[in-house]
C-alpha cells in the first residue's frame, strides 16, 4: 500500500468519524430523533475536541521560540488548534444548555 493510497483512507475515516460528530449535534440540537447515547457522545466529543485545542498552547511556545523541540510546528497547526477548540467549547455549551431535554436511554 503506499503513501497516498493510507492518506486517502485516513481522509475518508476522518470525514466518516466527523459526519458522525455532525450528526450527533443536529440531533442534540433537536432537528433529528434523538440517537443512542447522545448525552455520552456529546459529552465525549466535547472533551476531546477541548483537549485536542488546548495544544494550541505549546505549539504557540514552540513557535514563539519559548521551547526547543527537533521538528518545527507550522503556524497552521495553531489556527488548527484553536479552531477545534471553539468547535468543543460549542460542542459544551450545546451539551450543557440540552443535557435535561436528552432521553436518559
Amino acid at each position: 500500500m503506499q503513501n497516498n493510497d493510507i492518506l486517502a483512507i485516513a481522509c475518508i475515516l476522518i470525514g466518516i468519524i466527523l459526519s458522525i460528530f455532525g450528526l450527533y449535534a443536529i440531533s442534540g440540537a433537536g432537528y433529528i430523533r434523538p440517537l443512542p447515547w447522545i448525552k455520552q457522545v456529546l459529552a465525549a466529543i466535547s472533551f476531546l475536541s477541548i483537549l485536542r485545542g488546548i495544544l494550541f498552547i505549546p505549539e504557540l511556545m514552540i513557535v514563539l521560540g519559548f521551547l526547543d523541540v527537533s521538528l518545527p510546528v507550522p503556524s497552521r497547526y495553531i489556527v488548527f488548534s484553536i479552531g477545534i477548540l471553539l468547535v468543543g467549547l460549542l460542542y459544551l455549551v450545546g451539551t450543557i444548555g440540552g443535557w435535561r431535554s436528552f432521553p436518559s436511554k
